[in-house]
């Protein structure tokens, strides 16, 4: 009976990596980068071409969270269970994910609670991974009476 349980609790934190290719905002950076960096070379002057740095966080945002761009082999210290962690870009213009941990780290720092009440499980699930201070959800609704991504179940996204 006990090991039923712990199996259940392993699976149901075991690690989900993210599926950055998934979201529109990297398809659309996918299907119109060089498109539009090659208008920007052709046909215009300087005024109008892209600076390199912006260049370069759009091609580092194209890398972050794919695991053929890096990765690190980690293992499960309870089950055994291994698994790979792609490298995120840690970039400063385009990558949602990068900007979103920077942005934690700089309301931990000033002292403003971060409250999750607009997010996700696995957006929650991510602050609360990233927040040195404790986070809130100050006007959640609960999962029970209507099943909703935002929503949270009754004992709230657990670490």
């Amino acid at each position: 009976m006990g090991a039923e349980r712990r199996a259940r609790e392993s699976a149901a934190v075991r690690y989900r990596p993210r599926r950055p290719s998934d979201s529109v905002l990297y398809r659309c950076v996918q299907e119109h980068l060089e498109i539009r960096l090659a208008q920007c070379r052709d046909g215009h002057d300087d005024e109008w071409s892209v600076p390199e740095h912006v260049e370069y966080e759009f091609r580092r945002y194209l890398e972050c969270g794919v695991l053929a761009h890096g990765f690190a082999r980690a293992r499960c210290g309870d089950c055994s269970h291994n698994f790979l962690i792609a490298f995120s870009c840690k970039g400063r213009g385009v990558c949602p994910l990068c900007n979103g941990r920077r942005m934690v780290v700089a309301v931990n720092e000033v002292g403003v609670p971060m409250d999750c009440s607009h997010t996700g499980c696995r957006a929650s699930l991510e602050i609360m991974g990233a927040s040195a201070q404790p986070v809130i959800f100050s006007h959640s609704n609960p999962l029970a009476p209507v099943e909703h991504g935002r929503n949270v179940t009754a004992g709230g996204p657990s670490r």
